[in-house]
Order: structure tokens, then sequence, then C-alpha cells
């Protein structure tokens, strides 16, 4: 290898990222300054556990928390599928970004807004990806089908199992 890679992972956890994924890009950030070389961001979007998509917010004026969730298409989904899989529900968007102007401010806001991916993983990406922190970075998906061929085979349990048309 000729140059380092500095790589670290995390499953999508929120359309604004919680401290703790934001405190790993600027990690990643400043290893690269010190010893050069590449950043890889392992995103696992096969993670299914929709608690950690929640993003909590701070109101602007009171500094009151407010925790936001994707709403999903339904019951099963939101459950048991992946990230990758879930799909956001009809009006979620419009009516989440209605209430982020007394959160966070104007930019926030409008990358937001122009987020149309209909994934809860898939937007996720996508607004750190207009938040800059992707920039520069490779990101390496979980569903990504290289990523799959590469790994060993799992015997003892089962993984991607289809249930009721998820």
């Amino acid at each position: 290898m000729s140059a380092p890679v500095i790589c670290f992972g995390q499953q999508p956890c929120g359309f604004f990222p919680r401290r703790f994924l934001y405190a790993k890009f600027v990690t990643a950030r400043r290893l690269q300054e010190e010893i050069g070389g590449e950043i890889v961001f392992f995103c696992h979007d096969s993670d299914h556990d929709p608690r950690e998509t929640q993003t909590t917010l701070r109101h602007r004026k009171t500094d009151a928390p407010l925790t936001f969730n994707f709403a999903f298409e339904n019951k099963l989904q939101r459950k048991f599928s992946p990230l990758h899989l879930k799909r956001i529900a009809a009006g979620w968007h419009d009516n989440t970004a209605r209430q982020l102007g007394a959160y966070v401010g104007p930019a926030a806001v409008d990358a937001f807004k122009q987020c149309s991916t209909g994934t809860v993983a898939a937007f996720c990406l996508e607004m750190y990806r207009r938040m800059g922190l992707l920039e520069g970075i490779r990101v390496v998906c979980s569903i990504d089908p290289a990523v799959r061929r590469a790994a060993c085979d799992v015997a003892d349990f089962f993984v991607d199992v289809p249930y009721q048309g998820e």
C-alpha cells in the first residue's frame, strides 16, 4: 500500500448526523492532514433500527429539544426492513421541512428541501453530501454488490429474506 487509508463506519444516524458521526468525519480529516492518504466512509445502510435515525434538534430561541424521525410507508418496513429499503412516507418531507426553520439555519433548511430520495439511507447520505461532510471521501455502502461478494457466506443465519412483500 502506497498511502494510508483512514476508514471509519456508521449506519445513517439521522438526516442531520449525530455529534459522534460528525466527530468521526472531523477526526478523519484531521488524520488525513497529518498523515495523508484516502478517507473511506463505510455506510452500514443494511442496519434496520429506526431508532438510530432519530435527529434531535434544539429550538433556536428556546433551546428546547425536539426529536425528528422518518415516517415509513408501513409498520413492517419500520420494524424489519434495512435502511436502504425503508421507504419514506408521502408527506413526511414537506411536513418536516416546514418545521425545520425554528431549529436550524436557512442553509440547512435549503439542503433538506433539496433532498428528494425515497429511502432513509439514501436521504441521510444525500444530506451528508449537501452538508459537505462527504466531500473528498469515498463512500462504500454495505448494500454494494461488490462488498457483498467479498463477504464470507453466512450459513447459520438468514440475511435479506423477503417477507410479505417487504
